[in-house]
């Protein structure tokens, strides 16, 4: 073909151009599955954008800034644009519990619960779930009170170490390790005995207990328990003073 005046030769266009107007506008509306969120109004077949072309012949696209906003925000009005998320930040924070619109890349993975609502039907469902690295929480209970603490530890099935200490009252208290795939149905694993201390670790080699090394087992240290390793759970919950006695128990639970 020939130049283009100014320009270089112009190629034969691989698909067939066409011209559609605007016909107005189409509305949005809040979408009746969900009185936070807005959908529109009108079936859309297909999306456009607008083609340039400059005196040379050659063709382009216009550049226009763009304004990412979530408009399920909580109702919060008016609505806040979205940002992008830093490392290392936050987000948890107060100032962004309420309100709050931003985007982050995090490692991901699908996950899947079997569950059987009724007889001779089975529930299973996926999930896409974030990775997660690590999680640490220190905990402190009442006196005469048990505590339960329920992780969901997804990914984090090197290693999950607690460290209860009682003090006051008795001096001592119990403490329980259960699992559970749907964060219903628990199956008891440990339950330790009464102590001023426990030091209780899982990992997929070795559980020990006060630094022993637990014989004879997959993973259950009591007595009677499902002899069964809680870093198979996708849901873990640890109770500490589990026989609610006199004494106040506190905490330290890491796992990675």
């Amino acid at each position: 073909m020939p130049a283009a005046p100014g320009g270089p030769a112009q190629s034969t266009p691989t698909t067939q151009e066409y011209e559609a107007k605007a016909t107005g506008r189409v509305r949005t509306t809040l979408f009746p599955l969900d009185p936070l969120c807005f959908n529109f109004e009108e079936k859309l077949q297909f999306a456009s954008v607008k083609q340039y072309q400059d005196q040379t012949g050659k063709k382009g696209l216009d550049f226009q800034p763009v304004f990412l906003v979530d408009p399920c925000q909580s109702g919060i009005t008016p609505l806040k644009t979205q940002t992008i998320y830093p490392f290392g930040v936050d987000i948890k924070a107060p100032q962004n519990t309420v309100g709050a619109s931003g985007a982050a890349t995090f490692t991901g993975s699908i996950a899947s619960n079997s569950t059987t609502p009724a007889a001779g039907t089975i529930l299973e469902k996926w999930n896409v779930l974030e990775n997660r690295m690590l999680f640490g929480g220190f905990y402190t209970g009442l006196a005469s009170t048990a505590l339960a603490v329920v992780l969901q530890i997804r990914n984090c099935v090197q290693i999950l170490a607690i460290h209860q200490v009682a003090t006051g009252g008795t001096g001592t208290a119990t403490l329980t390790v259960e699992g559970s795939v749907d964060n219903s149905t628990w199956l008891v694993l440990d339950s330790i005995a009464a102590a001023a201390t426990i030091d209780l670790q899982y990992t997929l080699g070795t559980n020990a207990l006060n630094g022993a090394a637990q014989a004879a087992t997959v993973a259950g240290t009591g007595a009677g328990t499902v002899k069964l390793n809680p870093l198979a759970f996708q849901y873990v919950r640890i109770t500490l003073n589990a026989g609610a006695s006199t004494a106040v128990a506190t905490a330290s639970i890491m796992c990675k």
